[in-house]
């Protein structure tokens, strides 16, 4: 049982969903409530003389909120994909399916990742649906919706392929960054075996502290010696870079290519150490 199989695949899928399906669905109901609830914040002045843009402006606001709320739901999804490891008793059942390693982790990825992705844009919606009824049977002035707003703020959305030319290359390393998140909570996810969301984003944030403070020092450290060099350093820009679109492109290339390495090699990480994953681990780690 060492190859990929796509009916033993659709089986373990269908297993994982039905394991899973009344917390999906409570997720689901909750993020309805708290959509519309902060949707409905744009109507708590609904009897004022407010003009429509200003209930415009305010929807895009709650829309916005709303989008950023989903994005840190789908990273804590990351960190919990795999929570059937948790305890004993789950990761028994989970192990023990008879279905390759690969079969099992792209089950949990999609009933957790891509699952609450859509999950979380379909509550969105309802969301949406209901503050506009709601709004109009209790008699506000303007009814408006934040479907569009919320949407624009995904990466995704957001490309112009026929805009400003930078503008298509910033919105690809938006993505390969955001795809570089997600593989980071997921490492996260597997590596630490209690409150994996909240450590995860400890490690991140302490780490970009250092990161911070150490290009700052040698920022700092090397001042003098890229002042005394200056025009050596100009020439060797000059040689390798023809102008300033050719150096703006590099540090693209350069961005896509880190977030891309990154995540490929924080995702075979990840898949390692979901091969070695044990039913009894009393660690911290799971290594």
């Amino acid at each position: 049982m060492e190859k990929f199989n796509i009916k033993r695949f659709g089986n373990v899928l269908k297993w994982d969903f039905m394991n899973n399906w009344k917390y999906t669905l409570w997720l689901f109901l909750v993020m309805i409530v708290v959509f519309t609830c902060m949707l409905g914040l744009t109507y708590f002045n609904s009897n004022s003389d407010y003009m429509q843009g200003v209930h415009d402006t305010m929807m895009s606001v709650q829309a916005s909120a709303c989008s950023f709320i989903l994005s840190i739901i789908i990273l804590a999804g990351a960190s919990r994909m795999f929570l059937p490891l948790k305890d004993k008793q789950s990761a028994t059942a989970f192990l023990s399916l008879p279905a390759t390693n690969l079969e099992k982790f792209i089950s949990r990825f999609l009933n957790v990742i891509v699952l609450w992705i859509v999950v979380g844009c379909v509550a969105f919606l309802c969301a949406d649906a209901l503050q506009m009824l709601l709004a109009k049977l209790l008699g506000a002035n303007y009814v408006v919706s934040g479907s569009k707003t919320f949407f624009s703020m995904w990466p995704f959305d957001n490309m112009e392929w026929r805009g400003e030319p930078y503008w298509l290359k910033i919105q690809i390393g938006v993505i390969l960054t955001t795809l570089m998140t997600y593989a980071t909570y997921i490492l996260g996810g597997i590596l630490f075996r209690r409150r994996q969301f909240w450590i995860t984003s400890v490690a991140i944030f302490a780490i970009s502290v250092i990161g911070i403070i150490a290009i700052v020092n040698i920022g700092w450290a090397i001042g003098e010696w890229l002042e005394a060099h200056n025009e050596q350093l100009e020439e060797l820009m000059e040689r390798f870079f023809k102008d300033k679109d050719t150096f703006i492109n590099f540090l693209f290339y350069a961005w896509w290519t880190i977030t891309g390495l990154i995540t490929v090699f924080f995702t075979w990480l990840t898949y390692r150490l979901f091969k070695r994953a044990q039913v009894i681990n009393n660690k911290f780690l799971n290594i």
